[in-house]
């Protein structure tokens, strides 16, 4: 795999997509934020504008749900629950939608602006968070000085962008409160 100097991990979603920028040489956030789609743009385009210039290598990587399909050929990368009404079930199933089609198009827009993006698949679920998803206090574990304050949003993409960099990922296992 190619070495790069800077990794952004991007968490889709239509009202505000989480961002990380990474020092992979620093092992460090640089920037750890969620942003609106143009603002998401603009951002990663000016830094990989500048990156190119300087001769630095950037990557940008996408969660990408759509890749994941099931065997109805349906993505599912939401999770509905046995007692959901079916009002509750479709109203889930839209948001994915809606935040697969924002995904999709950064991804667009990104290789309209000619940076190098690489779609990946969801990482797995094993956090004791809500749905398996990764809390605050796991991921203080071993990426340090991240923020004190964080959204799901900004911690999905921080971790996208570490594993990418392929950084161990410790933590001391507690069990889930029930």
């Amino acid at each position: 795999m190619k070495k790069y100097k800077y990794i952004i991990g991007i968490d889709p979603d239509a009202k505000a997509s989480g961002v990380a920028n990474l020092d992979v040489e620093g092992r460090k956030l640089i920037r750890c934020e969620v942003m609106k789609f143009p603002e998401l743009i603009n951002y990663v385009t000016r830094e990989y504008s500048y990156a190119s210039t300087v001769g630095v290598p950037l990557i940008v990587i996408v969660e990408a749900s759509w890749l994941k399909e099931s065997a109805s050929g349906n993505s599912y990368n939401w999770h509905i629950k046995e007692r959901d009404s079916k009002r509750v079930a479709a109203a889930k199933g839209a948001g994915v939608a809606r935040n697969q089609e924002t995904g999709r198009k950064i991804v667009e827009m990104l290789k309209y602006h000619g940076v190098e993006v690489v779609e990946i698949y969801p990482l797995r679920k094993c956090w004791n968070g809500p749905d398996g998803k990764i809390t605050q206090g796991e991921i203080e574990q071993f990426i340090p000085e991240f923020p004190k304050k964080s959204n799901q949003e900004t911690r999905d993409s921080a971790l996208l962008a570490w594993n990418y960099a392929e950084f161990p990922i410790r933590i001391k296992v507690q069990p889930k409160l029930k």
